[in-house]
C-alpha cells in the first residue's frame, strides 16, 4: 500500500525523509487530507488486500491485449536503459528511508527472453525483472 500526501504538508515525514505509516492517519486528520491509497477495491470486493497471482497474471493480460498497447514495439533509448531500483527487502519497509541502486533495461531483458524457448525456468526469481519492463511499457505507451 502506498500513499500520497500533498508536498504542501509539512511534518508528514520523519527526520529522514520517510513517510511513516503512524504519520498518516494524523495527517488525514489534522489537514482534512483526501489521500490516494495505492490498494483499489473493486466492487463487492471482499478480499481486496490479498494477492491472488491468476487475478494478476489475468490482469496483467488485459492491459497488454488493450488495442492500444497490444503488438507495440518499444524502441529502449539510451535514457530508457538505467532507472532507479528499490532493494526488494527495502521497497516494502516504510519505517525507514530505502536504498536506491541502478537497474538495466537491457539486462533484465537478458534475463527473461531465456523464459520464451524454456518456459519451465519461469522461477519466481524472474518477477523482479518483469517489473522494471511493465514501467518501462508504463511510461512509453501514449494514448490514456
Amino acid at each position: 500500500m502506498f500513499f500520497r500526501v500533498p508536498k504542501l504538508v509539512t511534518g508528514s515525514r520523519d527526520n529522514d525523509g520517510v513517510l511513516t505509516k503512524s504519520t498518516v492517519p494524523r495527517l488525514i486528520h489534522q489537514h482534512g487530507l483526501e489521500v490516494s491509497v495505492g490498494i483499489v477495491m473493486g466492487k463487492g470486493s471482499h478480499m481486496a488486500n490479498k494477492l491472488n497471482t491468476t487475478e494478476v497474471l489475468e490482469i496483467i493480460k488485459i492491459i497488454l491485449e488493450h488495442p492500444r498497447v497490444r503488438d507495440i514495439e518499444v524502441s529502449v533509448e539510451d535514457e530508457d536503459e538505467f532507472y532507479w531500483d528499490i532493494p526488494l527487502d527495502d521497497a516494502f519497509n516504510m519505517d525507514q528511508k530505502p536504498e536506491l541502486v541502478i537497474g538495466k533495461i537491457s539486462d533484465d531483458l537478458d534475463f527473461l527472453r531465456p523464459l520464451l524457448r524454456e518456459p519451465e525456468y519461469s522461477v519466481p526469481l524472474r518477477l523482479m525483472h518483469a517489473a522494471p519492463i511493465l514501467l518501462l511499457l508504463a511510461r512509453k505507451v501514449k494514448g490514456f
